[in-house]
């Protein structure tokens, strides 16, 4: 089934009032907004309205604290700025504390950037107006959600042999959520989050980061997010995604209506605050953000500040935002957040077939701009959008189309180019993939816009040599302070951070815990428990593991002839292992094992701890050291040998339906699967014929031109057509 995503774009998103110099911090007000300390304009005299018709409605509110990305800020500046952001916002809680008390999960605040969500009445509006801690008002606005081929298309299989596969970084889906079980996506997702208002978060709440956090939604639209990720870095036997080693960051920003399948400003804020505090665990190249509304023939920057805020701060940490076009086939216009100036904008082309929209169009070729393809003067990158094979949830497979599809293709290809350039900017990244792209000339406008050729950008982008990253993040429940110190310069670490140095600086990391907690080792670039020192030849990941109590270590060793993916969760860890792994947790925790068998194995249960239970998942408490196996069995392999059988003549596709490998068969072929694998087989009669039926195998006797069934042997099948 091919489904156009005709997806209605609302997403008001990225603004920004000016970029801050690196001592310079502004205030993020609204052009015209204030006027002798009250708010003034159309837009709160809309909001006032809504307010007083519903009775209640949720409002982000601008604090007056002025504001720059932490990292461009001294130490002593950016914990000054934490401080005043929470100071303002201790003020705001004390003033409305009758709002929150009335819903304690609308209320929502941020530690590094001035903003907060209020649910209020006609009467806290009106007081919120002459607060003279506020600066903005703005409502908490509802949005919508907007491979076979097209890997090979932009020649990501090509950067693939040169070595370049996204290994060893992430790529954060902003969406409806991400199906982790997939065979796909298997042992990708390293962190889960959920944010919405909608309450429908794991336990029933507006927001978390327990696993799970990241599954679909549940509803039509749901299966959008897994096939975003899919694209970006799913992982197949027969195709992958663009960048196939990359793992993945899954927050679900979106839930159930009245009006359908929505999110709010808040909740997709909330996503992207989350991935800047990840940033010090997981090298991220890029977040994307299928979704959008509006259309804007020109750059959007002044329309909300609090995104302006969040994409420089992931701008500043060489995190790029790509945003869909939009889908409304406007041609001088480009839907919100694409049309702000710091994101990266992405478009669609054809790879070799418009899909569903190419009646009354010029004649079909590879590389034209698709009819429904939002585009405009300023758009930053084309890639292909037509006909998109990837996952959805249930382990299953889909052909899709649209802007949405396009833009996980760019995400993909900077985890590619990163890999390569770790320490480059998002604008070298940019630089790199427009410079080398594919001139594609818009027929409806005679804008030139760049194709992605990952692999050609992947040749044209240098390794910087300026700085490389190295990324601090504390594990455990306990404390402390780690401290960096180079020949040249020292600071330190609390929580989590990423600090920057020259090529082959060695950088000396000294762990302290704080009273009442044990500092229990390093884990990443550093091991032990002494003084660590770090050769700064590429970028690096850092961990410090502070208990409150004694430290519990977990053994895990992989056993039979299989393959699988363990993965952990639990106080002090967080880690997917492939193979033979330590983990430590924090005493009397509880760790969660989940075993996924990777495709061409079965999970044949644990033993040891785990007790010898078949279940996928087991949970261990961690009063002691522990040690536990997973046994993964090797699969037989079994056959289909097809053959034409009639008068006429047709191709048979046969598609594996665990990993989405296709194979297409003319008279005859024999591919391979592993036993127990659903095989879907279609049947395409040649012009001038039709489909009779199927015989042998799980399809014998169907005269249906498509037919389902789960191989357990070798099987011989016919196709007749008339």
């Amino acid at each position: 089934m091919v489904r156009l995503f005709w997806i209605p774009i609302f997403l008001i998103f990225f603004s920004w009032l000016g970029v801050a110099s690196a001592a310079e911090r502004v205030l993020l007000a609204i052009p015209g907004e204030q006027v002798a300390g009250r708010m003034a304009g159309p837009k709160i005299t809309a909001l006032r309205e809504t307010v007083k018709k519903k009775g209640r409605a949720q409002v982000i509110v601008g604090l007056r604290v002025p504001f720059a990305p932490e990292r461009k800020l001294k130490s002593s500046d950016a914990q000054l700025q934490r401080a005043e952001i929470a100071s303002a916002t201790a003020r705001l809680r004390a003033r409305f504390d009758g709002a929150i008390r009335r819903d304690p999960q609308a209320f929502r605040s941020f530690d590094r950037i001035p903003f907060a969500v209020l649910d209020v009445t006609p009467e806290e509006l009106a007081r919120l107006e002459t607060d003279g801690d506020v600066i903005s008002i703005s409502e908490n606005q509802t949005l919508r959600p907007t491979l076979a081929k097209s890997s090979p298309f932009i020649r990501a299989d090509k950067a693939w042999q040169s070595g370049y596969t996204g290994f060893g970084q992430t790529i954060a889906i902003i969406d409806t959520g991400v199906d982790k079980n997939h065979p796909f996506l298997a042992g990708k997702v390293v962190s889960e989050a959920c944010y919405t208002a909608s309450r429908v978060c794991p336990g029933g709440v507006t927001a978390s980061t327990a696993p799970g956090s990241g599954m679909p939604c549940k509803g039509e639209g749901c299966e959008h997010g897994t096939h975003v990720a899919g694209i970006a870095a799913g992982l197949g036997t027969g195709f992958s995604g663009v960048a196939p080693r990359a793992n993945i960051i899954a927050i679900q920003t979106f839930g159930p209506s009245k009006d359908g399948l929505v999110s709010t400003d808040m909740d997709v804020l909330s996503g992207l605050i989350r991935v800047d505090e990840l940033s010090g665990k997981f090298s991220i190249a890029a977040v994307n953000m299928s979704l959008g509304g509006g259309l804007y023939p020109a750059a959007c920057d002044s329309t909300k500040p609090y995104f302006a805020a969040a994409i420089s701060i992931l701008s500043s940490a060489g995190i790029a935002s790509v945003v869909a076009s939009g889908n409304d086939g406007v041609p001088n216009a480009i839907a919100s957040p694409a049309c702000m100036s710091g994101a990266v904008s992405v478009g669609s082309v054809s790879d070799d077939d418009w899909g569903l929209c190419s009646k009354g169009y010029p004649p079909l070729t590879a590389d034209q701009v698709t009819c429904y393809s939002n585009s405009v003067s300023f758009l930053s990158l084309l890639a292909p959008g037509s006909k998109i094979n990837s996952s959805v949830p249930g382990n299953d497979y889909e052909i899709l189309q649209g802007t949405s599809m396009a833009a996980p293709q760019v995400a993909g290809a900077w985890a590619v180019l990163r890999q390569k350039a770790p320490g480059a900017s998002v604008e070298q990244v940019l630089a790199a993939l427009r410079d080398t792209g594919k001139t594609v000339t818009d027929y409806r406008n005679g804008v030139k816009t760049p194709r992605i050729d990952v692999k050609a950008a992947l040749d044209a982008i240098a390794q910087p040599s300026d700085t490389y990253a190295l990324n601090y993040s504390k594990a455990g429940l306990g404390s402390g302070v780690v401290a960096f110190a180079t020949d040249k310069s020292a600071g330190s670490c609390v929580v989590g951070c990423s600090k920057r140095f020259a090529p082959s600086t060695v950088v000396t990391l000294t762990a302290t815990a704080d009273a009442g907690t044990t500092f229990n080792g390093w884990s990443g670039a550093c091991s032990g428990t002494g003084v660590c020192t770090v050769n700064m030849t590429a970028a690096r990941s850092v961990s410090a593991n502070f208990f409150t109590g004694p430290s519990r270590k977990l053994t895990y060793t992989r056993r039979g002839s299989g393959e699988g993916v363990l993965g952990i969760s639990g106080m002090g860890s967080e880690q997917t292992c492939p193979g033979d792994c330590v983990s430590k947790h924090d005493d009397k925790t509880k760790a969660t094992l989940t075993a996924t068998a990777s495709y061409g194995s079965r999970f044949d249960g644990w033993s040891d701890a785990c007790g010898k239970t078949m279940s996928s998942v087991c949970q261990l408490k961690m009063d002691k050291a522990r040690s536990v196996s997973a046994t993964f069995t090797k699969l037989p392999e079994v056959s289909i040998s097809y053959s034409l059988a009639g008068k006429k003549t047709g191709t048979v596709t046969i598609t594996n339906m665990a990993t989405g490998a296709i194979t297409v068969c003319d008279e005859t072929c024999k591919p391979k699967f592993a036993e127990g694998t659903t095989v879907k087989l279609t049947a395409s009669p040649e012009q001038g014929a039709t489909f009779g039926k199927w015989s042998g195998g799980g399809c014998n006797g169907k005269m249906t031109s498509t037919c389902s069934f789960e191989i357990r042997a070798n099987a011989t099948m016919t196709a007749s057509f008339n």
